[in-house]
């Protein structure tokens, strides 16, 4: 409790940001929720100059009601997320059957703007269009569509062939139900013309992110943290500059790959997979033209709808036309 206190006092109380959020994460964090709930009241009695909030993700099955009647309570300030990973089978099977344990309509009547945290993997990469579909269903947003960080799909080559026929179902889906965001497809396609984000670092791992362990240690991000990586790891990482944002950038793929500006790869997985943080490996660099392919044709008929009795062209449309002209020309369409 009082490393928590010290820490929170310390990030409230520095000139550097005008609005905090802070997360509390496991395993699963309500496994601590007596830690979390004090803390948190703790917080809430004192003044605070900055704006804030609270939040988790949580598995849902370790819930009791008095547990939900205080989230209920403090859902202004605190926001739970659910990890759900589709229909009931899809998710019994990746979390050892515990879809019925969930109450999903808590959720959805509580943080109705709350993404669904939804993890793809090689166990259910047949079914991925039927889970988006179901989550979706149930009336929420899905954030991500990346699939788990530092592991290697078995059979990528096949694998790959059912993903490409799983996003073309997503595609037409995503097509026909336009008021959805798609955290899949949406891609900012202009940023390979502009190339703004060429040579910045992605995320704000050690900058304006940092992970407290419960002995005070401060990391960059969670993946940076003995949650995901040993003390060999960890020590390699302390020599690396995360301000410096020369250090992230993959040089080799900037000059040679123009889908470059908007590959968003996580610098955990990177080193996780390749030993280099810069580096994705190349099963992800392969995961991501899928998704490229899948995304350009989603863009192509939204954007030829949108222009179709349009009287001008906006510079944005404008530079996504001519990178998906270039991406004809890379793929071969």
């Amino acid at each position: 409790m009082s490393t928590a206190q010290d820490v929170i006092t310390r990030y409230m109380t520095s000139g550097d940001y005008d609005n905090i959020r802070i997360g509390f994460i496991g395993g699963e964090p309500l496994l601590k929720f007596d830690l979390i709930r004090d803390i948190c009241e703790w917080f809430w009695s004192k003044r605070w100059s900055k704006n804030f909030l609270f939040y988790a993700t949580t598995n849902g099955t370790i819930m009791t009601e008095s547990m939900k009647h205080w989230f209920e309570e403090h859902r202004k300030h605190f926001w739970l997320g659910l990890s759900l990973d589709g229909t009931k089978q899809t998710h019994d099977r990746n979390r050892s059957n515990s879809f019925c344990k969930i109450d999903i309509n808590f959720f959805l009547r509580n943080w109705p703007d709350q993404p669904i945290k939804m993890t793809l993997s090689d166990r259910n990469i047949d079914t991925i269009a039927e889970d988006v579909m179901f989550i979706h269903g149930l009336g929420f947003k899905i954030t991500g569509g990346n699939f788990a960080e530092g592991v290697e799909i078995d059979d990528f080559a096949e694998k790959c062939k059912t993903i490409a026929k799983q996003y073309d179902a997503l595609v037409t889906y995503y097509l026909k139900h336009q008021e959805l965001e798609s955290p899949f497809f949406q891609l900012p396609f202009s940023e390979c013309e502009s190339h703004r984000l060429a040579n910045q670092k992605r995320c704000g791992t050690g900058e304006n992110m940092a992970v407290v362990d419960y002995d005070g240690t401060t990391y960059p991000c969670t993946y940076f943290s003995p949650v995901s990586m040993d003390k060999k790891q960890l020590k390699e990482i302390q020599k690396i500059d995360f301000h410096d944002h020369k250090n992230f950038i993959d040089y080799d793929c900037r000059q040679n790959c123009y889908l470059y500006p908007i590959c968003n790869g996580c610098y955990g997985d990177n080193y996780s997979l390749t030993g280099n943080i810069s580096k994705r490996s190349a099963q992800k660099c392969q995961l991501f033209k899928l998704r490229v392919l899948a995304a350009y044709k989603y863009t192509m008929l939204r954007l030829h709808k949108k222009l179709e009795h349009a009287t001008a062209i906006s510079p944005k449309d404008a530079k996504t036309i001519v990178a998906l002209q270039k991406i004809e020309q890379m793929f071969n369409l």
